[in-house]
């Protein structure tokens, strides 16, 4: 189910491009043109808010084995990467502040 939601949000951006200016822009001049739509600054937070509840999801699942991976190296090994999975974000997030 979550591929064919991923094929949508591509779709729909791919279709947005395809219908908007032949221009290009980097990614700050992406997010100064959706700022300038209508609800594009309510979007931009619904994307922030959800990326921070991704975050706190993963970290959640590392560090309070809510899926019960156990403490065994394979367990271990899977909520390290759910942990990566959380820092990977915010290092992402850290590097892109302006």
């Amino acid at each position: 189910m979550r591929r064919v939601a991923g094929v949508w949000h591509v779709a729909f951006f791919a279709a947005l491009a395809a219908l908007g200016a032949a221009r290009t822009v980097d990614t700050k001049g992406a997010i100064e043109e959706l700022l300038t739509q209508p609800f594009g600054a309510v979007l931009l937070w619904l994307v922030a808010i959800g990326l921070f509840a991704h975050v706190a999801w993963r970290l959640t699942q590392g560090l309070g084995d809510t899926d019960r991976h156990g403490d065994d190296a394979k367990g271990l090994l899977i909520r390290g990467g759910l942990l990566g999975s959380a820092s990977s974000i915010c290092c992402w997030r850290c590097s892109r502040w302006d």
